[in-house]
């Protein structure tokens, strides 16, 4: 997977169980300067490792914790998933009750064989 970044949360990589978040490249917030240079990373994915993609707004609660580590205690039911979908379902239950303080936007993909 080749990446890079535009003022988002770095993807999150989960394989195995756990997760971690992939070292962001250099890069600026889309749109608030010309001629930018975005840099780029590479990471190899496998089978069965899940990539998740959000917004701030997903993780950022008034009620309880923010940050990825909230994305992270999910890692055992995305180990278990054997779809994207089934991923997806992990997040809304987690996530989709709580009061928003902004906008949220999240992608799930599951690598396959």
């Amino acid at each position: 997977l080749s990446w890079a970044q535009a003022g988002h949360p770095a993807p999150l990589l989960f394989r195995h169980g756990s997760g971690r978040l992939l070292p962001p490249p250099d890069g600026m917030l889309l749109g608030a300067a010309s001629n930018v240079v975005f840099e780029q990373d590479e990471v190899r994915l496998y089978p069965g490792d899940v990539l998740v993609l959000h917004t701030d707004g997903l993780t950022r609660r008034g009620d309880r914790g923010a940050g990825p580590e909230a994305l992270f205690a999910l890692a055992p039911r995305f180990a278990d998933a054997r779809t994207a979908q089934e991923c997806v379902r992990s997040v809304v239950e987690e996530f989709g009750g709580a009061e928003r303080l902004d906008d949220a936007c999240v992608l799930v993909a599951r690598i396959g064989a």
